[in-house]
């Protein structure tokens, strides 16, 4: 580590090793890594053979992965700030690295964020559905990738917003 005077690497040291905070690492570690195979089976046995409708199919079908990748950033990062403790040499090397902790949450943040938002696109897709009812059955499949696209666009501006603000407040 660059210059860490022995203040910041007392406290990193009293924090990792707080009881309370090992159990809510370790807590949401297991959570994340028990959610991996339950979202992969739900994926593809029950939400890739659903009979929707092309745009609800690919709407619901982006929500699950999003929220599957969510899951397996969540259990890398907590993964890491888990078992890392376990290997450190010295009270300073528990400081996580400012690029890997960045890039680390602001992974985290993307793929929490598109899951909260394609709501939005499910809300906008039945709208449409419902005022195109009498023809809806046989369009193309064109609103929900188009949905999933603004959707994750917005959230990757709102993320990219935080770490320019971030950047420039250094």
């Amino acid at each position: 580590m660059v210059e860490l005077n022995q203040t910041k690497c007392e406290l990193a040291f009293e924090l990792t090793y707080h009881p309370y905070y090992r159990i809510a690492q370790f807590w949401s570690f297991f959570v994340s890594f028990l959610a991996m195979p339950s979202l992969i089976y739900f994926i593809s046995k029950r939400v890739f053979t659903l009979p929707f409708h092309g745009n609800l199919k690919f709407l619901l079908n982006s929500y699950f992965i999003g929220t599957f990748l969510f899951a397996t950033i969540t259990c890398l990062n907590f993964g890491y700030h888990f078992f890392v403790p376990f290997f450190v040499t010295s009270k300073c090397d528990l400081i996580i690295e400012p690029t890997l902790f960045k890039y680390g949450h602001l992974f985290a943040l993307i793929f929490m964020t598109i899951p909260m938002l394609l709501p939005c696109g499910f809300r906008i897709e039945r709208f449409v559905a419902l005022k195109m009812a009498h023809s809806y059955e046989t369009t193309r499949t064109f609103l929900g990738p188009l949905l999933v696209f603004a959707m994750v666009l917005s959230g990757f501006q709102e993320e990219n917003k935080l770490v320019f603000v971030s950047d420039c407040n250094r």
